[in-house]
């Protein structure tokens, strides 16, 4: 790797993060007793633009999210390799509570940015 590609490691951005919730409402609750994993988020973010030495990025590959049910307590992970995705929808989360989120940018050479300010959101039943 050259010099100049390893000043690129420590990219310099704040993924403007947004979560929201989707998903239908007045659906059907789980039984009493029952915990249901049947409701969904949506997170979005803006891509990058710039490394840390103020190049322009050009070698992004994809994006991490990883979240949880508490702040900074991230025990999920979902990776995306598309570069031009900038939202997804995270299933299997038990509605109406609440989940935490970061995204993390990574490059070819499978380099990891540093992780976008936490935002949260409540998922809704699908």
């Amino acid at each position: 790797m050259s010099q100049r590609a390893a000043q690129r490691i420590g990219w310099l951005f704040a993924l403007p993060l947004i979560a929201s919730c989707s998903g239908q409402t007045g659906s059907n609750p789980a039984p009493a007793g029952a915990a249901s994993t049947r409701g969904t988020l949506t997170v979005s973010w803006s891509a990058p633009t710039k490394n840390a030495d103020g190049t322009p990025v050009t070698d992004l590959t994809g994006y991490t999210i990883l979240y949880g049910p508490g702040p900074k307590a991230y025990n999920m992970r979902l990776s995306i390799d598309n570069p031009s995705t900038t939202h997804a929808v995270i299933h299997g989360l038990q509605p109406g509570a609440d989940y935490y989120f970061v995204v993390a940018s990574h490059n070819a050479a499978g380099q990891q940015s540093v992780v976008s300010p936490e935002v949260h959101g409540k998922a809704r039943a699908e």
